[in-house]
């Protein structure tokens, strides 16, 4: 059933909403005929701050929010129906909260584009992406936020970007622009391998790993091993501000050290 609410945090009989989520727009049921159609997601949190919205069409993450956001408020997503077909598709906005809270609300559309004209191609551009390379805004030793971003070889759909830090997805967009914001402080001082890899038109493209090491001038003495675990909903995604269900375990192996 579309057009309603689910909540993966549950309170109580009697209890108030930790957070309310709804799609404003388009409304459910409604035809779009667009090529680039704006998906508001309306919001409203009572005991938890807002940590990150997603937008999924027909069940596949398309875009993410992963900002603090206020209590109340709106924000409109960018859905790109280029590459869609006409007819019945379902949109998904999910809502996560600072301490594990994750809401749902769902809205079905209809697309129809066939008085559309699609976009003017240049014929000296090379059809298709052909690789993805990964840069670093500052040289080694990295300290501090360090803004990863890709350059692409060629041009077409960018259905995913994913940025890994020793093979681990830390974040991930479809929006070439869109570079990562790397906290290097939760993680330990020494080498680190770092990557991007490519989702379009269904091949999948990685960059060439880069070696790095980050100093931020800490040591094993005053730092505290921590074992991730992840909020629900969030699944093997990496987000930088942990939550508060992260647990400190100085028994076994450390996967990421905080100061």
């Amino acid at each position: 059933m579309l057009g309603m609410v689910l909540s993966a945090a549950l309170p109580a009989a009697g209890a108030p909403l930790v957070m309310n989520v709804s799609i404003v727009s388009p409304v459910d049921g409604m035809t779009v005929t667009k090529t680039n159609v704006p998906i508001t997601a309306e919001f409203k949190v009572m005991r938890e701050a807002l940590v990150a919205l997603e937008l999924c069409i027909d069940g596949h993450l398309y875009d993410r929010y992963g900002f603090r956001l206020p209590r109340s408020g709106q924000y409109t997503f960018n859905w790109n129906t280029a590459a869609y077909t006409d007819g019945e598709h379902v949109i998904r906005v999910t809502a996560y909260g600072q301490y594990g809270s994750v809401v749902v609300t769902e809205a079905k559309v209809y697309l129809r584009k066939g008085d559309v004209l699609p976009p003017e191609t240049d014929p000296d551009t090379p059809a298709g992406i052909s690789d993805i390379a990964l840069q670093v805004s500052r040289n080694n030793p990295l300290t501090g936020t360090v803004t990863l971003s890709v350059i692409l070889t060629g041009s077409g759909a960018v259905d995913l970007i994913t940025y890994l830090i020793d093979g681990k997805e830390r974040f991930y967009t479809n929006k070439i622009d869109k570079g990562f914001s790397w906290n290097t402080t939760v993680d330990y001082d020494g080498p680190h391998r770092i990557q991007a890899s490519l989702l379009t038109k269904g091949c999948l493209l990685i960059s060439q790993p880069i070696e790095v090491i980050v100093n931020n001038g800490r040591t094993v003495t005053n730092i505290a091993m921590l074992d991730y675990i992840p909020a629900s909903g969030f699944g093997q995604e990496r987000v930088e501000s942990l939550p508060a269900s992260t647990l400190i375990n100085t028994k076994t192996p450390n996967r990421h050290l905080l100061r």
